[in-house]
């Protein structure tokens, strides 16, 4: 038995003495006044607009009306607590029996709220938002700027893009945004999310 402890302590010691060994070594080669030397690259910050700011301020006031809070209601199922939790967390904190647990152990549907956002796309009342949001939902309303709550309709979604469509009776004067044409987009070109 004292064999194998100072066998095992002795492959111990040696696994830490290399494992110390190769840090030391690829620290020192890290450190080394010429282990990185690269030119320095100079990173050019993107172009001002013509007044040479950089804010999306205008762009943002701009879309803003356009979106909106997509409110989502749905039934979940709950779990139902296994047995040996019961009992530890009755013990604990009380069970249903005495008051102070009420149905926390049952599980059951309950009604779960979730929310997004989207914005309007068209003079028709298309508002697109992301399937996640809307995903299994039985009531879907959005809700405007100015706090109005509008009922709305599912009109379609695309789990891969995680894009949905959502249907609504357009408030009279409802400002919308055009989607861009892509031709002149390249990867690097900013892009904003408003909502």
């Amino acid at each position: 038995m004292d064999q194998l402890k100072t066998k095992g302590f002795r492959n111990g010691l040696l696994t830490g003495a290399a494992a110390a060994t190769v840090f030391a070594a690829a620290a020192a080669m890290m450190l080394s006044p010429g282990a990185n030397a690269q030119a320095p690259r100079l990173v050019a910050p993107p172009p001002a607009a013509a007044d040479g700011s950089l804010s999306f301020a205008d762009l943002v006031e701009r879309v803003s009306p356009a979106v909106v809070s997509v409110l989502v209601e749905r039934e979940v199922e709950q779990p139902r607590v296994p047995e040996a939790l019961q009992d530890f967390f009755g013990f604990r904190f009380g069970t249903p029996d005495n008051g102070q647990g009420g149905d926390d152990f049952d599980g059951g549907v309950q009604r779960a709220e979730a929310q997004g956002s989207g914005f309007f796309i068209d003079t028709a009342g298309h508002v697109v938002t992301n399937n996640h949001v809307v995903e299994g939902a039985d009531d879907i309303r959005i809700r405007l700027a100015n706090g109005k709550e509008i009922p709305a309709k599912l009109v379609g979604t695309d789990p891969l893009t995680d894009l949905a469509v959502l249907k609504v009776d357009l408030p009279k004067g409802q400002a919308f945004v055009q989607f861009a044409d892509d031709v002149n987009l390249r990867v690097g070109d900013w892009v904003i999310a408003v909502g």
